[in-house]
């Protein structure tokens, strides 16, 4: 996804009020090109700061537990960066 394309989710999805000066937020800092993929947790209405620093640092580890076989509780854990 591009800048413009992100920016416009984050609007539509009402993280931010306006995908145009978002973009021009994330110009101005040079951050364009720092933007990771992944999975992200936001509050509606947030700042433009705030928003920048975690799609930047990129989404947190997840880590799924589960038991495959029950009578010897063997547990793999799989990590989705």
């Amino acid at each position: 996804m591009i800048l413009k394309e992100i920016a416009s989710l984050l609007e539509e999805k009402g993280i931010i009020n306006n995908a145009f000066l978002f973009r021009l937020f994330v110009e101005q800092r040079g951050k364009e090109k720092s933007l990771t993929p992944g999975i992200y947790i936001l509050e509606t209405n947030s700042e433009y700061e705030k928003v920048l620093d975690k799609i930047t640092a990129g989404p947190p580890p997840v880590t799924y537990k589960f038991i495959t076989d029950y009578f010897k509780r063997r547990r793999y854990d799989f990590q989705f960066i």
